[in-house]
């Protein structure tokens, strides 16, 4: 028997395959085994002839890579829930001989709409929570919130009825999964409203409950009267603040779980990432911003969110603190200071674990725009420090390329133990997770880093590779 547990990304399929319920609705025992579409176990020739669990996200047709024929007008985050027999793997898996039944996890869209942003990671091939890949939170927010969730539902069991695969639906806006008596109830579900407290039980680890003192209609009012337009911070009631969506890089400088950990915020803005700090369990969350206007609707957005991050107006770079953090975050703050070399020594000395800076290289397209001709091929290569001019209204002081970041914190003064660069979401952009460095792994004199050691190689031996790689001969 296949048992298709079917749903929206986050409508808690994973969830309910690892609960109480999942037995008691469909008679599997808990060890039975999940196929995920996407991976080789789910192709036909592979499903085993035993009981199994089939893991489906109910919008994988919207997605070109799973569609027999890719249609380019079509927009990729419409929500079309007329086109399933679209999906390579579910019309692979109807032509199974094995029979099928299905459950179809009813949730609404608030429901849906906090739990995407709560996740950081896709839990295929396992159920572990421990996936390799980054959850494609504003992708799958974005298709939700422009598309007709009641449609979606209504046509995926029209879809079952039409190859005769018996459903029961499941309402999974909570743990309880209770069922769905027919379709016409299913709306109720679908238009459900929500508390945070109790999507609890599906949001990721650390993730905290929010009670708000404000009634929605006077945060819709306030969000109506103020911009709060620098980051997307989600706020109670499904309501959010305008601004950027800041959700990957999120998951690429917090972990899953801060549990216990202490985090400081230099130029923490409205607070975008303290409350995700919060939200991942920080014992303490300290964001330090220097803007007057900023510091206030922090504080107006901690009290919307019922939030115990701890907002200070202070340039701590001027104004140093005297204690130290688990975990510090420089976010796109260091191409604004007069001295980003000086913050970056003062902050990797009050860091305990780890420091992290997302900053402009010299890719940054503002940087760019302020050069008069362009920048060799292979300038990323070379410990760089990019200086534009502000009286052309490009906003910032100073570009590093990756190396220049590397050597300053542990060639100079040996501050960390390793830098690790990622490419930042925004363009131009590169994210240092730099690892303190433990006394266990120091080295009298070895002031190189331990996973980014470089080839002792000559100036001249560079100058010839470089010239082999632009084919410009030697």
């Amino acid at each position: 028997m296949i048992w298709i547990i079917s749903g929206p990304t986050s409508s808690g399929k994973s969830t309910f395959i690892t609960s109480r319920r999942a037995p008691e609705l469909t008679g599997l025992p808990p060890e039975t085994p999940v196929v995920f579409p996407s991976a080789q176990s789910a192709r036909p020739e592979h499903l085993a002839a035993t009981d199994v669990y089939f893991h489906y996200n109910l919008l994988r047709p919207m997605q070109p890579k799973h569609r027999k024929v890719s249609h380019p007008a079509k927009r990729a985050d419409r929500l079309d829930p007329t086109e399933f027999n679209q999906d390579v793997a579910w019309s692979e898996l109807l032509h199974h001989p094995m029979p099928k039944n299905a459950v179809v996890l009813v949730a609404s869209k608030q429901t849906l709409l906090q739990r995407i942003e709560a996740r950081s990671i896709v839990e295929e091939p396992n159920l572990t929570g421990r996936g390799t890949r980054i959850y494609a939170n504003n992708e799958w927010r974005n298709r939700l919130e422009r598309g007709d969730l009641l449609a979606l539902y209504n046509a995926w069991c029209s879809e079952l009825r039409d190859n005769n695969i018996p459903y029961v639906l499941v309402d999974s806006n909570d743990d309880k999964y209770v069922v769905i008596e027919d379709e016409e109830s299913m709306e109720d579900s679908v238009n459900r409203t929500v508390s945070s407290s109790r999507l609890m039980s599906h949001a990721s680890p650390g993730t905290v409950g929010e009670q708000s003192t404000f009634s929605r209609d006077a945060v819709v009012e306030l969000l109506r009267e103020r911009r709060f337009g620098y980051h997307r911070i989600e706020l109670p009631y499904g309501l959010h603040t305008r601004g950027q969506d800041r959700s990957e890089t999120r998951n690429l400088v917090l972990p899953e779980s801060l549990a216990g950990k202490s985090v400081l915020d230099v130029g923490s803005a409205h607070g975008y990432f303290c409350f995700e700090a919060e939200a991942r369990g920080a014992a303490r969350v300290v964001g330090a911003e220097s803007s007057e206007e900023r510091f206030r609707d922090a504080l107006l957005l901690k009290e919307i969110k019922g939030s115990s991050v701890e907002f200070i107006q202070r340039d701590i770079v001027r104004d140093p603190l005297d204690e130290q953090f688990d975990y510090v975050l420089l976010l796109n703050v260091l191409h604004h200071l007069s001295n980003p070399i000086g913050a970056l020594r003062q902050l990797a000395s009050i860091t305990r674990e780890r420091f992290i800076i997302e900053f402009p290289t010299l890719g940054d397209p503002k940087f760019q725009k302020s050069l008069d001709t362009a920048l060799p091929r292979d300038y990323d290569e070379y410990p760089l420090i990019g200086v534009s001019s502000m009286r052309e209204g490009v906003g910032q002081t100073f570009v590093f390329t990756p190396s220049a970041i590397q050597q300053i914190l542990m060639d100079h003064e040996s501050l960390v133990e390793d830098v690790e660069i990622l490419e930042s979401p925004m363009p131009g952009r590169a994210i240092a997770l730099c690892h303190k460095r433990s006394s266990e792994n120091a080295t009298p004199g070895d002031r190189r880093p331990r996973r980014a050691q470089r080839e002792d190689v000559s100036r001249e031996e560079r100058r010839r590779r470089r010239k082999a790689r632009r084919g410009d001969g030697i």
